[in-house]
């Protein structure tokens, strides 16, 4: 299809030989053709004209890019040698009688043409340029034939070397990339690896081939993306103008009293649908821009696979391929989901029973949300989001609210359901959803047609063998932003229990007794450290928070020894089983419970890197004490930092700067002598 395209283009002669500004010939003086790095090309003397108007540079008058110029326009941009072929071509061909002798031009007309020595020649020249030794084997044809030949033939004509004049460049230097004929291959080139031109040009032409199909499909696809979008803006149109519709119908019932309401409603729907248009025409025009660009480069490519000679081409097809690939990643085609705009249209029949009763309008300012998002299981129905409504102020009613979600799945899937939401007061609300692909998803929550976030809500939708993550955004004092905390999921695993010490009963509580299971094969398991690691480590962005629930009981035998009934912690991945308890652990950071014969009673003792920084008494050391205890950790990735949290009172026992985060952390748990305590 290309070289049908090709030749149907050449028939058009002035859009390929003449120069689109001032619309004369292209030759080889003032008037050659050059191309500009945007592959846009014209005549010299009007670049020279351009830049004489503008010294920053030549704007190209059809994409308005601006090249800068170093010393002169034939310096700075290379000569379109697709462009001087075709014009020679077009030029010969409708001047047949005006083609002079290469060797007499003053004296005779040109009728026969060399196609070895690629010279014209008068019939006088033909007779001696055969009896010739180096040349009276060369191919001759007559002008008229030879303008007659096919065009693949005429345009692969091979260049003679320059140096020695009646050898062909049928040679390619792989080492210097240059063409050679068979002398300058043996003398010049000789420890050069030395290829076929024909292979080269072929592969050369494969390889730009290749890139430009995968151009083709990408403007075949924006094409169908810009089709897409013309047909949003027309449903949006139609959209508008029914909305708009209905607003004036229900207006007409209480035109005197809802006169303020409806202008409102109006320009929520024009400015909604405008804003969705706005961004639809920007990109259509983006989208067109590129296309055009796309398409006058797939033409160019297809010019020079066709017109320019192999010497030529292999001299371009790098910047042809370059320019090419660079095309490929040009626009992005990001699907626009259309927004529904929302009218409260039930707003004008109650108003009508409350007559000048002023309408009430959520005040985000007001508001601080607190939203719990979930990774959902693909192809169950999960609550993904709950958003929980905490007024600054209070509310003198109970008023309802509209939660709307809308949900983007990674990739556009058939049969992806809508999210369902609820009506919402200053409480709790939920969305829920059930995914039919795995990956990101990005949710957008409105509170009675106002964003709640201005990014959206990512979460994941997993297989139903994967763990899920939880997260909390709280809203911060700037409208639509919010504070991200992540609540992984931290669950022991039983694969690195330290079986000689401890267990993992039935309710998965992690006890002091030795497990029942064999020990003689447990190459996976901790061998020093008393206790059991987590299943995963926690995130390295972010903030990360979980709780652990100990639960202890003095016996009849213990002492007050400082020894430790339990520890959690986190320990650089790798170094859990560096000593025996996490408190000890040059790499880890830990809350741990212990007997503290200072204070008389069990104490919490929050330890860095075998340091000890500050511990708090929690209980009385007396035999069958026992103590319950829940202690919160949580990891500020972004800032070094672990805060450790007696979750009970909702007090921060010791924050502990400077943690290693280079590296993933793990969480760790440890269970105290089974003589001390009983947990």
């Amino acid at each position: 299809m290309a070289e049908s395209g090709a030749a149907q283009i050449l028939q058009i002669r002035d859009e390929f030989v003449t120069c689109e500004i001032c619309l004369e010939y292209f030759d080889d003086q003032d008037k050659s053709p050059r191309i500009l790095p945007c592959f846009h090309s014209f005549c010299c003397r009007c670049l020279e004209s351009i830049w004489e108007k503008s010294p920053a540079g030549v704007r190209c008058p059809n994409c308005r890019q601006v090249w800068p110029v170093q010393k002169n326009i034939p310096g700075t941009f290379p000569q379109n040698k697709v462009l001087r072929n075709l014009t020679e071509y077009v030029n010969m061909k409708s001047k047949l009688d005006e083609i002079m002798c290469n060797e007499c031009p003053d004296s005779a007309m040109a009728t026969v043409r060399c196609l070895d020595c690629l010279e014209n020649m008068c019939d006088r020249c033909t007779t001696c340029h055969k009896k010739f030794v180096m040349s009276k084997l060369h191919r001759t044809v007559l002008i008229a034939e030879y303008m007659n030949m096919p065009q693949q033939e005429f345009f692969q004509q091979t260049d003679i070397c320059n140096t020695h004049q009646n050898l062909k460049l049928d040679l390619f230097c792989r080492a210097c990339s240059v063409a050679v004929c068979p002398s300058c291959a043996l003398i010049s080139h000789r420890d050069h690896g030395i290829l076929n031109l024909k292979d080269v040009y072929q592969a050369k032409k494969d390889q730009v081939s290749a890139v430009l199909c995968d151009l083709e499909k990408s403007k075949d696809t924006s094409e169908g993306y810009k089709c897409k979008l013309v047909e949003q803006n027309e449903a949006l149109s139609v959209m508008k103008q029914q909305l708009i519709q209905d607003v004036d119908d229900s207006y007409n019932k209480c035109i005197t009293i809802l006169s303020e309401k409806r202008q409102q409603l109006k320009e929520q729907v024009i400015s909604n649908v405008a804003k969705q248009q706005a961004d639809r025409n920007h990109k259509l025009e983006t989208l067109t821009l590129t296309n055009d660009r796309k398409s006058q480069h797939s033409l160019y490519c297809q010019q020079a696979m066709l017109y320019a000679r192999a010497v030529q081409f292999i001299e371009m097809s790098g910047d042809l391929e370059k320019e090419t690939r660079r095309l490929l990643e040009i626009p992005q085609l990001l699907d626009m989901k259309m927004e529904e705009v929302d009218v409260d249209l039930d707003t004008f029949e109650q108003v009508c029973k409350i007559v000048k009763k002023p309408a009430i309008v959520v005040d985000i300012s007001k508001i601080k949300p607190c939203i719990e998002v979930t990774d959902a299981k693909k192809g169950e129905e999960s609550r993904v989001v709950q958003v929980t409504l905490l007024p600054k102020e209070t509310k003198a009613e109970d008023q309802k609210e509209m939660l709307k979600a809308m949900i983007e799945p990674a990739t556009e899937m058939k049969g992806e359901e809508k999210p369902k939401t609820e009506l919402i007061s200053f409480g709790v609300g939920s969305v829920t959803y059930r995914p039919t692909c795995t990956g990101p998803h990005r949710c957008f929550i409105s509170l009675s047609g106002q964003q709640l976030t201005n990014d959206g809500i990512v979460f994941h939708s997993r297989d139903t063998d994967e763990d899920v993550m939880k997260k909390i955004l709280f809203g911060t004092s700037e409208s639509g932003q919010y504070r991200e905390l992540l609540l992984p999921t931290v669950e022991f695993d039983r694969k690195t229990i330290n079986r000689k010490i401890c267990s993992i009963n039935e309710s998965g509580i992690l006890v002091n007794k030795i497990s029942a299971t064999s020990t003689s094969d447990q190459t996976s398991s901790l061998q020093r450290f008393c206790g059991v690691t987590a299943r995963t480590c926690i995130p390295r962005r972010g903030i990360s928070y979980w709780e652990t629930e100990v639960d202890c009981m003095v016996l009849e035998s213990a002492g007050l020894n400082n020894a430790a009934a339990a520890a959690v912690g986190v320990c650089m991945d790798g170094h859990c089983d560096d000593a025996l308890g996490i408190w000890n652990n040059t790499h880890a950071w830990c809350v741990c419970v212990f007997s503290c014969p200072s204070h008389n009673s069990l104490c919490l003792l929050v330890v860095s890197r075998g340091e000890a920084l500050d511990h708090s008494p929690v209980t009385g050391f007396k035999h069958d004490t026992r103590l319950t205890v829940t202690l919160g950790l949580l990891v500020d990735s972004d800032n070094a930092t672990l805060r450790v949290i007696r979750v009970d009172d909702n007090t921060v026992l010791h924050s502990v700067p400077n943690i290693d985060v280079s590296g993933p952390l793990m969480p760790m748990f440890r269970v105290g002598r089974l003589e001390l305590c009983n947990n």
